[in-house]
């Protein structure tokens, strides 16, 4: 799956991080990490950041502290753990690879179902980001209803490789960018 925009996924394809990925047998979805710096936060879920930072009180406030904690824990693996992938409950950044089976029973959707996240979860959520969730039903990341529904119904496993897929792209040109990440 590919975002079709114009800085996302541009810059030759690195084969050698394409075929060390496909060779592993840890992971039923992986993104990756991007030279040109991970920007995706919309898609993001790893606890206790699960719920869209866009529905609470203060959003600002929760995507700088998910934004921290994520730059936080991707230079640890990096650093430490170089070739282990970091445990989602959902992500994209521009691209993923898919096994298929694992999603076939899996509806991608903007809509909200609140009985996908444990309560226990939200509270922690809340308390990491000092600020309240805002009851919406609609308008979330498609990807974190499509893969939370993969993990529970299936033991899918969602996760991100700290290597870049996407070569950094060198040219001067300045791409607009349009999306909500």
């Amino acid at each position: 799956m590919m975002d079709s925009n114009n800085y996302s996924c541009i810059g030759d394809i690195d084969m050698d991080v394409l075929n060390n990925v496909l060779e592993r047998d840890d992971w039923d979805m992986v993104s990756f990490d991007r030279e040109a710096g991970y920007y995706d936060f919309w898609a993001l879920s790893y606890y206790p950041f699960v719920y869209s930072f866009f529905h609470f009180d203060d959003y600002k406030k929760v995507l700088n502290a998910l934004q921290l904690d994520f730059y936080k824990t991707l230079s640890d693996y990096k650093e430490n753990k170089p070739d282990e992938l970091i445990t989602v409950i959902s992500a994209f950044n521009g691209f993923a690879i898919y096994r298929t089976p694992k999603f076939l029973n899996c509806s991608y959707s903007s809509d909200i179902d609140i009985s996908l996240f444990p309560q226990q979860f939200l509270l922690a959520n809340q308390q990491a980001v000092g600020s309240k969730i805002i009851k919406f039903k609609k308008c979330d990341c498609e990807h974190r209803k499509f893969h939370m529904e993969a993990i529970l119904r299936n033991n899918a496993k969602i996760r991100i490789s700290t290597k870049s897929l996407f070569k950094k792209f060198n040219e001067t040109v300045a791409f607009k960018h349009d999306g909500p990440c």
